[in-house]
């Protein structure tokens, strides 16, 4: 699989980072990780995948693919 970092916000000891990944069966799916930082190191996580899937149409006009 293939793991792309679209982004990474936060301030002080809290964060979310915000992946694409592709699996070896050539699909998408977008997974969120929002963090805590102790010491500089992670220490408590929190995932959350979903599948890339196509806009309905009443909201195409508002959609953006990456």
């Amino acid at each position: 699989s293939t793991l792309t970092v679209i982004g990474i916000e936060g301030s002080g000891d809290h964060g979310t980072a915000f992946f694409r990944v592709r699996y070896s069966d050539d699909s998408w799916w977008w997974a969120i990780s929002a963090y805590e930082l102790r010491d500089g190191r992670i220490s408590h996580s929190r995932a959350f995948f979903a599948p890339d899937f196509e806009a309905p149409d009443w909201r195409a006009p508002y959609s953006e693919t990456p």
